[in-house]
């Protein structure tokens, strides 16, 4: 019996030697090894009116950077509130969350923006991750699908734009994450090894395309996923990413095959001036347009079982 328990604790010491080794060897990984960073490149992005108008459209149009890095009005669509494009938001932290996401001040102010950025620090946040200071941003800023679709011109082109934004002194504060997601993220940066080349021409409506899907990370909401937030195989841009909003839970994104049956509908005038009505009373205001037509048809929904049980 006693060379059982012996053997045991031998056993659970080697186990537990195991365990420390593990976990030692994980924690250096990624707080010695990790982020993976680079000495911002030294870049000098135009002034010309031109290269502004392109930086314009690409800020606006395609990455959507405004559309996170602005205080927003909370009606259909999510227009930045006025005066304070680029200026940051925040996100809130999701109830039973570790993370609270903060969208920089993006605007040229020196105190709270981007003032005081070198154009090579801008690029090397926005395609690699990697903040003035040296910290890890949360992936949600898509950094990494930047990285890969954004050409040094392009890059430059947005800079450009950013730079003629207006200063707003604004401080959303940093983005917060518990362990141990602030420790996995920080694997997540990768410096720029080769740079992207420049995106297709319109005139190739293709392969122009499958650019703007990618650096409009439009799959990273649209693609099914499973239980496991995993994407499921043959399901790209099909729908069913899970969105929640305060009292109801949305199961699925607008899906792209259903575009163009009345949906758009939700612009018109009837609508808007029922979504003001339910702004005055206090109501659930929407949070983006596909999210207002599933709540339209669930009203629906739920109206018409009212009036069965009735």
């Amino acid at each position: 019996m006693d060379k059982i328990k012996k053997i045991a604790k031998r056993v659970g010491m080697a186990i537990g030697a195991l365990l420390v080794l593990f976990i030692g060897g994980m924690l250096l990984n990624f707080y010695v090894r990790l982020p993976k960073v680079r000495p911002p490149q030294t870049l000098t992005a135009p002034s010309n009116p031109e290269a502004v108008e392109r930086g314009r459209y690409l800020v606006n149009n395609v990455a959507g950077c405004v559309g996170c890095h602005s205080p927003v009005q909370h009606i259909p669509g999510e227009p930045p509130e006025e005066g304070k494009l680029g200026a940051g938001r925040d996100f809130g932290a999701p109830e039973g969350a570790k993370v609270h996401i903060r969208a920089k001040n993006i605007t040229p102010d020196k105190a709270t923006g981007i003032g005081d950025y070198t154009d090579g620090e801008i690029a090397r946040a926005t395609r690699e991750g990697i903040g003035k200071d040296g910290h890890v941003m949360f992936p949600q800023m898509p950094y990494r699908t930047y990285g890969e679709t954004l050409s040094d011109g392009e890059m430059l082109d947005i800079i450009a734009y950013l730079r003629t934004l207006k200063p707003v002194a604004n401080d959303p504060g940093p983005t917060t994450a518990g362990f141990p997601v602030s420790m996995f993220i920080r694997g997540v940066p990768q410096p720029v090894e080769t740079v992207a080349p420049p995106a297709p021409s319109p005139s190739d409506k293709m392969a122009r395309g499958k650019w703007l899907l990618r650096v409009c990370s439009c799959n990273e909401c649209h693609d099914s996923v499973d239980s496991h937030m995993q994407k499921i195989p043959g399901k790209s841009l099909a729908g069913g990413f899970r969105f929640t909003i305060p009292d109801r839970l949305r199961d699925r994104a607008k899906h792209h095959e259903r575009q163009g049956n009345g949906h758009r509908r939700i612009h018109g005038r009837r609508h808007r001036a029922r979504d003001q009505r339910r702004q005055r009373q206090g109501r659930q205001k929407p949070l983006c347009d596909a999210l207002v037509v599933l709540q339209r048809h669930d009203d629906r929904r739920q109206g018409r079982a009212h009036r069965r049980a009735s």
